[in-house]
């Protein structure tokens, strides 16, 4: 009960959705006769459609990647681990916004007294996506910090049309299944970090392809740099890409 009355800290609330999962993944290979290969078949149309795509063979491409996404879908969702991993998210969402009503609407008041400082709500240039894709504007634009994350599509920034203000401008970009593609300018300096499950990576002149891997480069005198770039791309299937303009 203890446990339950402070908030867990991320390892702990993964740790506990991962013994969840396990248990369900447990009843799904012996009681409904679930193999990797429902996971597998899915994915291969997926990498191959877009495989395909970045070909020019959009239809046929496009066709097949949808017909693994849709596949890896109904797979998921119909597996008892991810249906109990919900159920767990659910009740735990539920109980703290419950638990903590009471424990909000006291410090309501007193918050409203100390902190007297005002804030201005700002849009990002980029928003979060489900399906689509997105491209920046050929217009000039001041470059600000972006974090956002997307189900499946494309990504392609380029940054040669932008005002790189001093200091380290952190780019943050998460996706499901698709391709990241960053063109950055020659005279600023970089630091990436990438991370992707099935893909090809392509970091300047360094490519090539990986399954579950993690890659960080970062240039020479980034450290010392006036004006930098921090780049942080993930994706669960799909390419990554950042070259220089």
């Amino acid at each position: 009960m203890k446990m339950l009355k402070r908030r867990q800290t991320k390892t702990e609330a993964f740790g506990l959705l991962a013994i969840i999962f396990g248990l369900g993944l447990l009843y799904d290979f012996h009681q409904r006769g679930f193999t990797v290969i429902n996971l597998l078949v899915p994915a291969f149309f997926i990498v191959f459609g877009a495989g395909l795509r970045q070909r020019s063979k959009f239809v046929f491409g496009n066709i097949l990647f949808l017909m693994g996404a849709l596949g890896l879908s109904f797979t998921l969702f119909s597996m008892v681990a991810i249906q109990w991993v919900f159920i767990a998210i659910i009740i735990y969402i539920g109980y703290h916004l419950v638990m903590g009503t009471a424990e909000t609407s006291l410090k309501v008041e007193a918050r409203h007294f100390q902190n007297q400082r005002e804030f201005v709500r700002t849009e990002p240039m980029f928003k979060n996506f489900i399906i689509g894709q997105l491209k920046s504007p050929d217009a000039i634009y001041d470059l600000d910090d972006m974090d956002f994350q997307f189900g499946m599509g494309d990504v392609s920034i380029d940054l040669s049309s932008t005002l790189i203000p001093e200091g380290e401008t952190v780019i943050m970009i998460r996706g499901m299944v698709g391709k990241i593609q960053l063109s950055i300018p020659y005279d600023v300096e970089l630091s990436v970090q990438t991370s992707t499950l099935i893909g090809r990576l392509h970091i300047l002149d360094h490519g090539d392809r990986f399954f579950n891997s993690t890659q960080k480069y970062r240039s020479k005198d980034y450290q010392v740099a006036s004006r930098k770039i921090r780049i942080i791309a993930s994706t669960l299937i799909g390419d990554i890409e950042v070259k220089n303009i």
